[in-house]
């Protein structure tokens, strides 16, 4: 009998588990996160736009950082290769990189297979983007921007979705 109890009881919590964490939940933005990974305008659902070069590391590891400079103004970028992911932290005025820096974009490319809310991600049409985000901002033969969104797509010679950017809206 105690088998019993002891096995419903954790059949109870799995399903309870499985409640919870299938739910909406407020990310701190006022958006719901629905379980997206790639978040428009905010980031991913780990790691947003302006937490600090030190959360990007703590959730993806430690890499080498890469910087370049322009006018004395360095710009760090954390490349993740196997993960399909940079991103580009916020200008300082030092070649080291300080953890403390905010991220300032990020960019996701093959391998990375997270999506959207609407379920765009790497590999998706150019028409599809379009139905799902409507008329881009700023749009050429190789890219759309969505700038109240906080989108880019940028797209292959078959016109499927080779690189995306968030940015902060």
């Amino acid at each position: 009998m105690k088998f019993a109890v002891k096995q419903f009881s954790m059949l109870t919590a799995t399903v309870l588990l499985f409640a919870i964490s299938a739910c909406k939940k407020d990310d701190g933005t006022g958006n719901n996160n629905t379980g997206a990974e790639i978040l428009p305008g905010i980031g991913l659902r780990d790691v947003k736009i302006g937490d600090t070069a030190q959360k990007a590391f703590d959730v993806f590891g430690s890499t080498p950082d890469s910087y370049f400079e322009v006018n004395g103004e360095y710009t760090h970028s954390l490349i993740y290769f196997s993960k399909g992911l940079i991103i580009f932290l916020e200008p300082t005025g030092s070649d080291v990189l300080d953890l403390n820096t905010r991220i300032k974009t990020i960019n996701l490319s093959g391998p990375y297979t997270g999506k959207t809310e609407e379920g765009i991600g790497i590999g998706s049409t150019r028409a599809d983007v379009n139905v799902a985000f409507g008329q881009p901002n700023i749009t050429d033969a190789t890219s759309d921007t969505y700038l109240i969104k906080g989108i880019n797509f940028a797209y292959d010679a078959a016109e499927n979705v080779e690189s995306i950017e968030i940015l902060k809206i």
